[in-house]
């Protein structure tokens, strides 16, 4: 393999060999039909995982193999530490990481060098994303994330865009960057934040444009199992975990922010970033045991979210300057939107059962503790 590539797609490995194999598959048979060796290469680091050697994953690579590197780690470093010494020791000029349960989409590695080729010489622009299409294992679409535009755009570096877009880069597939304008120092001082995506993405937003492309070239499943053990005994310990460290990720950026832009003008905006961020948060999958949003009334979430956004401002504005939440001041507030949901529901249902028209039913969880999974927009690995 040569020493330097344009892009270098890094595929962490951990208990999935069919899925590390499909992974590969999917950009060395696009290297191959569209000859850009030269351009191209792929590395996997299988972490350490149980009963499994590297000797397997080339065997199930078959004559792909030449076209990847593997490696495995000697023990267990955790998501984050294995994708964070996987990009400190990236060779190309830009490169990505492809979980080893998402896949290329055929036919657009030409496109993804192409623009890349554009931006080499563009050192403004630290990296492009694109927006998180996630699909089920039966192969149906289940919601298009991190899409804040509907064409192109260069979101500019600022301290105020880094804070207002950050929470776009809680995607690991999609995110294709400059591997040496890492975010190295804070990502390396949260290193067990599951959130690390976040922190890397808006710190370089801090000095580097990002592009914007409208464009499906990944594949990301979701709802699928996934290997958290290590974030928590069960599911509700697991989200409660990724919940506080997507919080505390975005307080690292916005503190960095702060370090360049102290402004009041920049305070404030911030304050209502944060309202409207944890607004969001709060009323759509938080509160409900529906599997989809999109069963929620539309002017009951439109509504529901003014009101909630005014009503934690103060919470936004504390969070801005670095001051906790406790766990008793978020169910506090999820009762109380639970509630009010739940009031409008019912008056929309017994509207709706005088015009004979069916409405979904809102039933707020019981325990209080927020869910971090969302329909269109927010945190879903």
């Amino acid at each position: 393999m040569a020493s330097k590539r344009l892009l270098e797609f890094l595929i962490p490995a951990y208990k999935r060999p069919d899925g590390v194999r499909l992974a590969a598959g999917s950009i060395a048979t696009q290297i191959l039909e569209f000859g850009l060796e030269e351009e191209v290469s792929i590395r996997i680091v299988d972490d350490a995982s149980p009963n499994s050697s590297t000797s397997q994953i080339v065997e199930s690579l078959n004559e792909l193999v030449e076209r990847v590197e593997v490696s495995k780690n000697v023990f267990n470093k955790g998501m984050s530490k294995n994708i964070f010494d996987m990009v400190s020791s990236s060779r190309a000029e830009f490169c990505t990481v492809l979980t080893d349960d998402d896949w290329l989409q055929p036919e657009c590695l030409p496109e993804i060098v192409q623009v890349l080729k554009e931006l080499h010489t563009r050192y403004e622009v630290g990296g492009l994303f694109t927006p998180r299409y996630s699909y089920l294992e039966d192969g149906s679409l289940h919601c298009v994330a991190c899409r804040p535009f509907l064409g192109d755009r260069v979101v500019k570096a600022s301290p105020l865009n880094a804070v207002r877009y950050c929470e776009h880069g809680f995607i690991l597939t999609g995110f294709i960057f400059r591997a040496r304008l890492m975010a190295k120092p804070a990502w390396q001082a949260s290193i067990e934040n599951a959130y690390f995506p976040i922190i890397n993405f808006g710190i370089m937003l801090l000095e580097n444009d990002v592009l914007f492309l409208n464009r499906n070239w990944f594949h990301h499943t979701v709802l699928n199992k996934c290997h958290w053990e290590s974030w928590g005994a069960d599911e509700s310990a697991q989200r409660s975990r990724l919940f506080r460290d997507y919080l505390k990720a975005v307080r690292i950026v916005r503190q960095n922010a702060l370090q360049l832009d102290s402004g009041f003008i920049f305070c404030l905006l911030s304050c209502l970033a944060e309202a409207e961020r944890i607004a969001r948060r709060l009323i759509s999958r938080p509160l409900l045991v529906n599997e989809r949003l999109k069963d929620v009334p539309h002017k009951v979430k439109i509504s529901t979210a003014f009101r909630v956004a005014l009503f934690i401002l103060p919470f936004g504005a504390a969070r801005s300057f670095g001051f906790k939440i406790s766990r008793r001041v978020l169910r506090s507030v999820n009762s109380f939107l639970a509630r009010r949901l739940l009031a409008k529901n019912a008056r929309a249902a017994k509207n709706a059962q005088r015009n004979k028209k069916a409405l979904p039913v809102l039933v707020a969880r019981s325990d209080g503790v927020p869910e971090i999974r969302e329909k269109t927009r927010g945190i879903l690995f």
